[in-house]
């Protein structure tokens, strides 16, 4: 497939060149060399401003970033700060300029049924914590002595967990 297009490129740039080619007004090539100061690596970002919390958190595409508690994390309490976010994906926050240390805290974290099966202690403890909690709730219905305190009960924990089992 990519032989192919090798091979179809030159034809394809002649052709391309012949239609939409054009003679520049002025041979003046206006290209300056990149100087050391440029800093390339910050003008591909994207950069967005954000709110830091009271509590020093900033929120940015679904993740929290909490900043360390420095000087310049907590002078920027309440301010904007600038999220900025680098091709491979990067976060740095900013705030006038100075880079602020910061840890992300995901939001759509969640513990996967695979995981806990993975762990046998784990998946035994949480077994029994579940027998208990509805031995719990079942005593609970059974408790209750009016018919009014047993349809709440019910409707508090329907369709929470199933029927105990032997």
């Amino acid at each position: 497939m990519i032989d192919e297009a090798n091979v179809y490129l030159p034809k394809f740039m002649d052709d391309y060149n012949r239609r939409f080619g054009c003679v520049a007004r002025n041979d003046h090539d206006a290209h300056r060399p990149l100087l050391d100061r440029d800093g390339l690596d910050d003008i591909f970002t994207w950069q967005e401003e954000r709110r830091v919390t009271a509590q020093l958190t900033v929120h940015h595409k679904r993740t929290m970033y909490l900043l360390e508690p420095t000087e310049e994390a907590k002078a920027a309490a309440k301010k904007r700060v600038t999220v900025v976010e680098y091709e491979d994906g990067g976060v740095s926050i900013r705030f006038q300029g100075i880079a602020l240390a910061a840890r992300p805290f995901h939001k759509d974290g969640c513990v996967t049924q695979a995981s806990i099966v993975e762990n046998k202690l784990l998946s035994g403890a949480l077994t029994e914590i579940r027998k208990r909690q509805q031995q719990r709730e079942h005593e609970l219905v059974r408790s209750a002595k009016t018919k009014r305190e047993k349809r709440i009960v019910r409707d508090r924990f329907a369709n929470k967990l199933p029927p105990p089992g032997p």
